[in-house]
């Protein structure tokens, strides 16, 4: 039994085309073939163009020379057309009652000047005054041009065949070795192409070949050799390099954040054990004991659980799944509440609200005010009993500026460029027994950023620090 022929659809091989590997230098030569094709078209037709254009106007100044004169004889004629020697020309004179075409009798000829020695009665017609023959094995092309010439006392129909097949053979002979010094040419630009080629995408081989080896352990075996010209691939190597060194940006933040995260989460447990070994010896029976046990416990469990919430915040960040509920809101409202909830509980700190500027904001309410208490708490933690926190909301021609200050301790400018760092706490305030886990800033910028929005940072060490917060006109509105 005979298999059925399968059937290759071009789809199908259009498809296997696409799964072939070719090389990147044999895709750049066929390019350059494709154009020096293409070129070699356009310069052949422009040619025929050229050339043709050029024996229609050579016809036309014969014509000019004939037509629009009296001759005495036809001898007269002849010798004209001697004298400008036209070689390549059959001229008729046939009867004034003759129609003119490319069909007529041998008597209604009246005189016959023939340098072509052709039967023009057996042209074929091809285009406008063009005609072609096939004699031979040898095409032939003319053009066809009619007038009037006055002999003696009558007037003439005559027709004018001007053979060009001898230029257009010449220009043929021309376009052949044009055609092979074209082609000589591309494969020679191919051969010595294919050298520098390989030299000029190295580093590619070069990246592909570090790219597979990279090891975060050691990035520095991931950085391949600078180019010094200025070009793409000077880019792409230097994008290269910026991706590697982003890279190792984020390994070492990942392991200082989780080192840091380590820490944090091992003071609570360490109090939690050492809570719990005093309550196994004394706790049941001493009741101080036991309550200061306890009260110990649940203030260390509410500061892990607020660690482990600010984390989960980083991670739902990282992980692009933090969802934010905007709507238009008034913004000087939930500043104003802010406010008054701070009043109430701070009572060894003035919080004053400077300038409370109406304006309406389209975001998430509920983030937004965490983000403003971060600030507030953090110059409540770093002013000493006394100061004064401002708190202002500014509607600056459509803009909103929310600004915290306070004459609390302030920063030096070393530790304002790093605030925002997860974990982060300067030396200055680590010898100080303040709370926290150094992850409100990072989360508010997070939030402020999150709106479109920006933050500015003044401090003065000793004398207070200044946080603005901008929201830009563009992003107060739904889009």
């Amino acid at each position: 039994m005979e298999k059925p022929q399968t059937k290759i659809s071009y789809s199908y091989l259009k498809q296997k085309l696409k799964e072939l590997r070719i090389s990147l230098y044999f895709t750049i030569s066929w390019i350059y073939l494709k154009l020096f094709i293409l070129y070699g078209i356009a310069f052949f037709f422009l040619t025929v163009v050229v050339y043709f254009g050029t024996e229609k106007l050579e016809t036309r100044d014969l014509v000019k020379l004939l037509e629009d004169k009296h001759y005495e004889s036809v001898n007269e004629l002849e010798y004209v057309m001697e004298a400008n020697q036209f070689n390549n020309v059959s001229f008729y004179v046939l009867k004034s009652t003759t129609v003119l075409n490319s069909l007529w009798s041998n008597d209604e000829i009246v005189y016959k000047y023939d340098r072509i020695k052709e039967n023009e009665q057996s042209l074929n017609y091809v285009f406008s005054r063009y005609y072609m023959k096939r004699t031979g094995g040898r095409f032939l092309f003319f053009i066809k041009s009619d007038l009037r010439v006055a002999i003696g006392t009558e007037n003439y129909y005559t027709v004018i065949f001007f053979d060009m097949s001898n230029g257009l053979y010449r220009m043929n002979s021309f376009m052949k070795i044009m055609l092979c010094i074209t082609i000589g040419l591309v494969i020679l630009i191919m051969l010595r192409s294919i050298p520098k080629l390989k030299t000029l995408l190295s580093p590619l081989n070069e990246v592909t070949q570090k790219a597979a080896q990279l090891d975060l352990n050691n990035v520095s075996k991931g950085r391949v050799t600078e180019i010094e010209a200025n070009n793409e691939l000077r880019d792409f190597v230097d994008a290269y390099h910026k991706m590697i060194d982003r890279l190792w940006l984020a390994y070492e933040n990942q392991k200082t954040f989780i080192s840091n995260a380590s820490h944090e989460l091992r003071t609570p447990i360490a109090v939690f054990r050492g809570y719990i070994d005093m309550l196994k010896r004394w706790g049941a029976e001493d009741p101080e004991v036991l309550k200061e046990s306890i009260d110990a416990i649940d203030k260390e469990a509410a500061s892990m659980n607020e660690l482990v919430n600010k984390l989960l915040v980083l991670s739902r960040y990282d992980r692009r799944t933090m969802q934010l509920k905007k709507n238009r809101f008034s913004m000087d409202e939930v500043i104003e509440e802010l406010v008054k909830e701070f009043q109430m509980t701070v009572s060894n700190r003035e919080i004053k609200a400077e300038k409370i500027d109406p304006i309406v904001v389209y975001g998430d309410p509920q983030t937004l005010k965490q983000a403003v208490r971060v600030f507030v708490d953090n110059a409540i933690k770093y002013t000493e009993d006394g100061g004064v926190i401002k708190i202002s909301c500014i509607n600056s021609h459509g803009t909103c500026v929310i600004e915290v200050a306070d004459n609390g301790i302030g920063m030096k400018q070393e530790d304002v460029e790093h605030i925002f760092g997860r974990f982060y706490r300067s030396d200055d305030v680590r010898g100080r027994q303040i709370e926290g886990h150094g992850l409100g800033l990072s989360i508010a910028q997070i939030i402020i950023f999150s709106h479109g929005g920006s933050i500015e940072v003044k401090s003065q060490f000793t004398k207070g620090s200044s946080f603005k917060i901008i929201l830009p006109k563009g992003k107060l509105r739904k889009e």
